[in-house]
């Protein structure tokens, strides 16, 4: 548990400097505020996204899964509202980091199957 933890936070972490990097315009004030940021978004995407989610299931299914990407920009939003080292100024912006943010948390994603 701890070590997904730890994974999740360092992938987070590496995303939003690999995207303040690539996108000028997203860009943290210094490295305590890209470490805050990647702690306060691991936090929320293991708290508050699973409930939305969940009530967002249905346009989900409908969009086969293309809404995902949606609601990994509001949890984007979200990390640049609470944390004020953090500065994203636009939505295209907060979609193009959730995107990264997607591609690097599924590519450090732990194993799930057994090894016997």
């Amino acid at each position: 548990m701890l070590n997904t933890l730890i994974i999740r936070f360092l992938a987070n972490t590496i995303a939003l400097y690999v995207a303040s990097v690539v996108f000028v315009p997203v860009r943290t004030t210094d490295l305590e505020a890209l470490l805050l940021s990647g702690l306060v978004l691991t936090f929320i995407n293991m708290l508050i996204r699973p409930m939305v989610i969940f009530f967002t299931l249905p346009i989900n299914l409908l969009t086969l899964g293309l809404f995902t990407l949606v609601v990994n920009t509001v949890m984007i939003f979200l990390t640049a509202y609470l944390v004020p080292g953090l500065i994203i100024p636009s939505t295209l912006l907060a979609f193009l980091t959730a995107l990264i943010v997607s591609v690097l948390n599924l590519l450090f994603q732990p194993s799930r199957r057994k090894r016997w």
